[in-house]
């Protein structure tokens, strides 16, 4: 029944991994907290969550999972990320835009390890800066059903 998170987060300065995972009804993360020490923010099945601001600029793991995020931060720091899910994401906003993963794309760390992207109706190609992903392992592209063409 958790509808948003408490401001006194921001007290928890050694937390490594939040993980809200099917906290179906959460809506809410305090804004104005930068958690150092947060590196796995988890937010598997927060279908009602629209937003998140930018909590940690250490984070490496991003799970959006069945979220309804409506835009990414207009700061996200990503240059420690090596894991990012985008899959199921249930927002017709965020994926409006044409190219809608091409700002995210250019702000992507070489350090990806990992990157899952599902049901991107909007996706016709990748980003010319997809090739600078020297470290990605795993690449889980399901159900871009308009995804024409990947980088050479």
């Amino acid at each position: 029944s958790l509808v948003e998170l408490p401001s006194f987060i921001q007290n928890l300065n050694k937390l490594k991994e939040l993980d809200m995972s099917y906290c179906e009804n959460l809506e809410i993360l305090p804004t104005g907290v930068n958690l150092e020490s947060l590196e796995r923010l988890i937010l598997w099945g927060c279908s009602r969550l629209k937003s998140f601001p930018d909590i940690s600029s250490n984070i490496n793991v991003l799970i959006l999972y069945h979220t309804a995020i409506e835009e990414l931060p207009p700061i996200l720091r990503v240059e420690n990320l090596v894991n990012l899910d985008m899959q199921r994401i249930k927002s017709d906003k965020l994926w409006k835009r044409v190219q809608p993963l091409t700002p995210l794309m250019d702000m992507l760390s070489p350090s990806l390890t990992s990157l899952s992207l599902e049901d991107i109706p909007t996706l016709v190609e990748l980003a010319s800066s997809f090739q600078n992903l020297n470290n990605l392992e795993e690449l889980i592209i399901r159900d871009c059903i308009n995804l024409e063409t990947l980088p050479n």
